[in-house]
């Protein structure tokens, strides 16, 4: 996506990642003020729309053009993509970090009593990130491949124990 002052900043921050963290940065609303022009949010943020502007076209550059896609993708791809990314990052280094939070709470947990609050607090959100995870992939995604088939074939689906109304696509 090609992007201007013109464009809504809304877009900007649907059609490119990074750019949120950008506009946060600078106090842009892309959420409420979503519907302004970067241009006009940039005024409102009392900030210089060209300095944005460069900021977020360096950021698209260094992005593979394929991870902008994202809302013209199938779900199924997405869900897929959510799996094979995120899942297995959070499952990859949640164990490190817990190890690291020991060994922080060993060396200097006598003299930092907060660490170990952080470092139950770390499992707790570990576990209900885990369990999470396992909902999406055992519940979630598989409905979500359902409602792609379902689309392509034109055909109803019976909504799932989440949903009471019955999805039909004609």
């Amino acid at each position: 996506m090609k992007f201007s002052g013109e464009t809504k900043v809304s877009e900007i921050a649907l059609a490119h990642p990074g750019a949120r963290r950008i506009l946060e940065n600078a106090g842009v609303d892309y959420r409420c003020g979503g519907g302004k022009t970067l241009h006009e949010a940039c005024l409102h943020a009392d900030v210089p729309a060209d300095e944005i502007l460069n900021q977020l076209r360096r950021n698209s550059e260094l992005v593979d053009p394929e991870q902008t896609q994202w809302t013209s993708r199938p779900l199924e791809e997405l869900a897929r993509h959510i799996r094979q990314h995120h899942h297995r990052y959070v499952r990859d280094v949640s164990p490190r970090l817990r190890a690291l939070l020991a060994r922080v709470r060993e060396k200097h947990g006598s003299k930092h009593l907060e660490i170990e609050g952080i470092e139950k607090l770390f499992g707790d959100v570990a576990r209900e990130m885990t369990m999470h995870m396992q909902k999406e992939e055992q519940i979630l995604f598989p409905y979500i491949d359902a409602l792609e088939i379902s689309a392509k074939l034109q055909s109803s689906l019976e909504p799932p124990f989440f949903k009471r109304s019955e999805i039909r696509f004609t």
